[in-house]
């Protein structure tokens, strides 16, 4: 598989945005960037040859200038262009599968991923930046009934949580010596949490486990969330 960044261009003021990161994280990583245009509206018959050429003409002629104007920004980088016609979701992720700031990785216990704890470590390692680990939890149960039955569970089950964590960051702590590590297991929602960390943050992880799905590739809600609400860059590690 060739290793490369790449990333959707489709015009936009975000998406230019999009794709200065990924310019950015391609020259970090010492890699080509792949910038690829997707045309959902798909010619048909009756469409008049005029309008087909044109669309032809205005998607080559942004690719073009904006592949030169990253060229000439990013001294060395190799830009590839593609244009392509369908339905641009599962064609990103499908074309996406061939510092001093802070990395948040959200955590989940109940299906623990090494590789998206890894990847994080790894851009932390490579920006040398600060990681925050951060895991959602909630009582088990109605959390009423449960306070109310035991009402020391809170702290019991939190110190259980927090030990869980530490002992999953356990062996990339070992591995990167050299990455300071925040650990937090708070009580609520993940997105939640994930969301008000992310204020500053350089990049955000958050995994996407494997699944086959007759609609092609889908994200978890909270990964869903993390992707439309916050302000930095995301990614998004697939696993399992």
């Amino acid at each position: 598989m060739t290793v490369q960044v790449t990333a959707g261009l489709d015009g936009s003021r975000e998406g230019f945005a999009a794709v200065a990161w990924a310019a950015r994280e391609a020259v970090l990583r010492e890699v080509p960037l792949h910038l690829i245009h997707v045309e959902e509206r798909h010619l048909t018959p009756a469409m008049p040859y005029p309008i087909a050429a044109f669309e032809a003409e205005r998607s080559t002629g942004l690719l073009r200038a904006t592949a030169d104007r990253l060229r000439r920004d990013h001294a060395g980088l190799v830009v590839t262009t593609e244009r392509t016609r369908g339905r641009a979701g599962p064609l990103l992720s499908a074309a996406a599968d061939e510092g001093s700031g802070e990395i948040l990785v959200g955590a989940d216990l109940n299906h623990p991923s090494g590789s998206v704890l890894a990847f994080a470590f790894q851009e932390a390692a490579r920006r040398g930046a600060t990681i925050r680990v951060v895991h959602g939890w909630a009582l088990p149960g109605p959390s009423l009934y449960a306070m109310v039955a035991d009402p020391g569970i809170g702290e019991t089950v939190g110190v259980q949580v927090a030990s869980a964590l530490a002992e999953l960051v356990r062996p990339l702590r070992k591995t990167y010596r050299d990455v300071q590590v925040i650990e937090e297991a708070v009580v609520g929602a993940a997105g939640a949490h994930l969301l008000e960390a992310s204020k500053g943050a350089e990049l955000v992880v958050v995994g996407r486990r494997r699944h086959p799905a007759p609609l092609g590739p889908r994200i978890g809600h909270i990964a869903h969330a993390v992707i439309h609400h916050v302000a930095a860059p995301v990614a998004v590690v697939p696993f399992g």
